[in-house]
């Protein structure tokens, strides 16, 4: 069953059908995963452990938060009633919802929201000089004329 076909049950049902919000939740589960992996990358929080190449436990709960916003999202949407698969297909529709969803997330809860875009750029350049490139704190300084 296709997600307008699982929408159209769930809004055609008197008790709200549990079970089309189940399969349409699962129906999503990649767009999800997929828009949480896009947007910790935004924010530099998609990190991988160096000997393994999997993803750091840091990374493993910021991708899950933003999962679980991105469901709560899309629930939030559908009960308003709103998406009208004649306009769009559900996963346009969508998108940019939980996209949102997951951004406003982010900036709430790493403080991203009193950046500039200039300076979440700097600090990202900063990061991979510490991080990936093991560059000592004092010629991150001097390369960046912050010291």
């Amino acid at each position: 069953m296709s997600s307008e076909e699982l929408i159209r049950r769930y809004y055609e049902s008197n008790l709200m059908d549990a079970e089309a919000l189940a399969l349409l939740c699962e129906e999503v589960r990649g767009l999800v995963r997929s828009i949480a992996r896009k947007t910790a990358a935004t924010y530099s929080c998609l990190d991988f452990e160096e000997d393994s190449g999997l993803y750091t436990v840091r990374t493993k709960c910021i991708l899950e938060d933003l999962e679980n916003e991105g469901f709560a999202a899309l629930c939030q949407e559908i009960q308003k009633k709103q998406f009208d698969g004649r306009k769009a297909k559900f996963s346009t529709y969508i998108y940019p919802r939980i996209q949102g969803a997951m951004h406003q997330y982010m900036r709430s809860h790493l403080g991203a929201v009193a950046l500039t875009r200039a300076e979440l750029d700097f600090a990202k350049q900063v990061k991979k000089m510490f991080f990936k490139e093991k560059i000592p704190v004092e010629e991150i300084a001097k390369r960046t004329h912050r010291g």
